[in-house]
């Protein structure tokens, strides 16, 4: 007992590069080996001496203040409790010739994601992120291998920053972490059932009795004569409970798919199993309210820990994560402002500010969903990269970069997000190992055919649609940038529920002046809504034409890039007609023969003139009655207010 345990650890002091995510959180402590309670345990300590604690905040401390402390400790951990989750596989590796149990390796291969030697050599740990519900369990597995499972808990790790091969980057875990405790408790359910005895002495038929055994047994023997014969019944009453103990949609998938638990023997007598596994998770969601004992967040008192600025892309214009909208008037040239926002971020530019000043915080890998344009988009990226990057993709010694675009559309609102996560997640896992790069940005191009709204004004589709997109985010780490159309009134912004200007951090409107022969005027950049910065700003540009070669004919091919005019002069003020609200104001008065007149016959009239759908129509009555500062008389009529010329 007073033999120290072995210490193993790599380069402390140069982690792998997959843990940059871990050493830019100020989440990390220091360890020493103490003996408490008979036993050599790993105690967390500040790198003043003072014990740390892992539910405590103010006992953490950045990577580098750590590092300069670690000679006088054992080690190094990092504090969990926000999207860090971790497996930790105890006793599962040889420490003299490396051989690992092969669950563990099985387990291994199948996360794929960052996985490192523990400190003592005999164990495993993997580490990523996770989003769902809280988790701290530990598990038997076979063989005196054991499994720890944690998400959002109050748990620091340990890091050894000693990898296994392979382990390039750290990527989302839920759905592994949800399928692997599930599969060790209908192990173990499993294992009980065949215990002998009766019920006074808690045997076979006293965990039969137990209901929060059922779910396992049915997803192990499927209906088993529990339902009445009712095979469908039987699959509805696993997704039900698997949905009210908040599993991922995606462990309830691969669960009742997986041809080892005999639940998926009704499943694959169906004509499309996997349709039919949808519309019963489906159908379990609006069955089983998410269950009321699931973990709260835990409040942040002022004064406990120093306020953080928040992270930031590009400062002063976009957030490092969440949702950033462009919108546009058909013909600004959103797609080409897409394009120059995505160059921007690419690591191998060399342009440190975006526009004119605003300073571009993180760089990155850039993916890229084109759903509106395909065919003409590949020349469109050239241009716009070898426009930022003043050719020097040409020059250089890398031939590809970590930008990549896909033209999946991926449905969102009748499919949720699941896939295009997956689908990005994959994207972001090969930038992180062939460049070392984190994806920063995921481009939506347009949100509407990603989308498929059944109808854009309907504000709860849009609000599923954009918490689809935060899930996204949340997942990858990455701002996701959907472009979408702005309707007939610029004025309105995006076209649709209010809700598409109200959810996103930032909105960037492309705007421009039409002429009478539909020729666009005067392209700005509005800074629509930027939370917490420079909303407001106007910022005028131009789409210049760039020559790309000869097609097969001989002819050009040419395409645009954004070529900013911060600095040009806003047009002169040309003389304008009535705006249509005025004059169609001034229309309904005389239909109801002058003022003061009956509010509703007025607004009946004006709409007759205004000829827009009710809501643009309404739009423009309250503003009409605005700009004419027309007023409620006693009797309850409109009319200019007393002494108006």
């Amino acid at each position: 007992m007073n033999t120290k345990p072995q210490t193993i650890c790599g380069d402390l002091h140069h982690l792998p590069p997959a843990l940059a995510p871990l050493i830019e959180r100020p989440h990390w402590v220091l360890w020493r080996w103490e003996i408490a309670k008979d036993k050599w345990t790993k105690v967390p300590y500040q790198p003043n001496g003072s014990k740390a604690r892992n539910n405590d905040a103010k006992t953490w401390n950045d990577y580098d203040t750590v590092m300069r402390a670690v000679s006088n400790f054992d080690g190094i951990g990092f504090c969990l409790g926000d999207d860090i989750a971790a497996f930790d596989i105890d006793h599962c590796r040889d420490p003299n010739t490396g051989a690992i149990d092969p669950w563990a390796s099985d387990l291994v291969e199948k996360v794929a994601s960052y996985t490192e030697i523990t400190v003592s050599g005999t164990g495993l740990r993997i580490i990523g992120h996770g989003v769902g519900p809280r988790l701290h369990r530990k598990q038997p597995v076979n063989n005196g291998v054991t499994l720890e499972a944690y998400r959002r808990a109050e748990r620091y790790i340990v890091i050894t920053g000693n990898p296994l091969a392979g382990s390039n980057s750290m990527i989302n875990i839920d759905a592994h972490l949800d399928a692997a405790v599930a599969e060790l408790d209908a192990k173990k359910a499993q294992a009980e059932q065949s215990k002998p005895g009766t019920p006074e002495d808690g045997g076979q038929h006293a965990r039969q009795a137990d209901e929060e055994d059922k779910l396992e047994r049915t997803i192990r023997e499927g209906e088993g004569g529990r339902f009445h014969c009712d095979h469908s019944r039987a699959v509805l009453f696993v997704a039900c409970e698997m949905v009210r103990r908040d599993y991922v949609d995606s462990a309830i998938r691969s669960t009742l798919l997986d041809r080892n638990n005999r639940i998926s023997d009704h499943i694959y007598r169906q004509s499309n199993p996997r349709e039919y596994v949808e519309r019963q998770i489906a159908r379990a969601k609006e069955l089983e309210p998410k269950s009321r004992d699931k973990a709260l967040p835990q409040s942040q008192f002022f004064g406990e820990k120093p306020a953080e600025l928040p992270a930031a892309l590009i400062k002063g214009v976009l957030p490092q994560t969440g949702v950033a909208a462009i919108i546009g008037q058909s013909g600004t040239g959103k797609t080409f402002q897409a394009l120059h926002l995505a160059t921007c971020l690419i690591p191998d530019c060399k342009q440190d500010f975006y526009i004119d000043r605003y300073r571009i915080k993180r760089k990155g890998g850039v993916l890229y969903f084109v759903l509106e344009g395909r065919n003409a988009f590949p020349i469109r990226a050239t241009a716009a990269f070898e426009n930022v990057m003043d050719k020097q993709m040409k020059l250089g010694d890398r031939p590809t970069l970590p930008f990549a675009w896909n033209f999946y559309q991926p449905n969102l609102l009748a499919n949720g997000p699941d896939a295009l996560i997956k689908l990005v997640e994959r994207d972001a896992a090969r930038m992180k190992q062939e460049y070392s790069v984190d994806l920063v940005a995921t481009f939506i191009d347009t949100m509407g055919l990603a989308a498929l709204f059944q109808n854009e004004d309907k504000a709860a589709q849009i609000i599923q649609v954009i918490s689809g997109l935060n899930l996204l985010s949340e997942s990858t780490g990455c701002l996701v940038v959907p472009v979408d159309h702005m309707g007939k009134d610029p004025d309105l912004g995006a076209r649709g529920s209010s809700a598409k200007r109200d959810l996103p951090e930032t909105v960037l409107a492309c705007l421009g002046d039409r002429t009478e022969n539909g020729v666009l005027t005067n392209l700005r950049m509005a800074f629509h809504k930027i939370r917490d910065g420079e909303a407001g700003r106007v910022i005028p540009y131009r789409l210049g034409q760039v020559h790309m070669g000869v097609d097969d004919d001989g002819d050009p091919v040419t395409t645009c890039i954004v070529a900013w005019e911060p600095n040009r002069p806003p047009p002169p003020k040309a003389q304008r007609a009535k705006p249509k609200t005025q004059d169609a104001l001034h229309k309904a008065i005389d239909d109801v023969g002058g003022l003061p007149a009956d509010p509703d016959k007025l607004r009946k009239a004006f709409y007759a003139h205004h000829r827009g759908k009710r809501h643009t129509a309404n739009v423009a009555w309250h503003r009409a009655l605005r700009d004419a500062k027309l007023v409620l008389t006693s009797d309850g009529r409109l009319d200019y207010p007393p002494g108006s010329p």
